[in-house]
């Protein structure tokens, strides 16, 4: 019965690893949502067969899930955009008083073909 524990926490740790990182936006249905719910599948339907596999098969899964979690969460961290500087209150009037002003055009050219 112990030998059962580290399997089931394996797939659970795995699991949780893909439903961390290949989350999409709510209403967003992507090619990463419908991969990460064939592993999850896979995962469950294979969990029968690891309880045969020996534990250091377990330990190794169960650090490369960990180490991916970690890296998959520190690029996530790293990764977003830098914040946008405020906007000076007079630099905004100042653009919004005067636009840039349309250049004329000063006749349409026609083609040499058209003549």
């Amino acid at each position: 019965v112990s030998d059962m524990y580290l399997p089931c926490f394996c797939v659970a740790t795995a699991y949780a690893n893909l439903e961390r990182q290949l989350a999409a936006p709510p209403g967003n249905a992507s090619i990463a949502g419908a991969a990460k719910n064939i592993g999850q599948l896979a995962l469950i339907a294979t969990m029968p067969v690891t309880f045969g596999l020996p534990s250091g098969f377990h330990l190794f899964w169960l650090s490369s899930t960990a180490f991916t979690a970690l890296s998959g969460e520190a690029f996530r961290v790293l990764d977003k955009p830098p914040p946008a500087p405020p906007s000076s209150p007079v630099a905004a009037s100042s653009k919004e008083a005067s636009p840039r002003p349309r250049r004329r055009r000063k006749g349409k050219k026609k083609a040499p073909f058209l003549v």
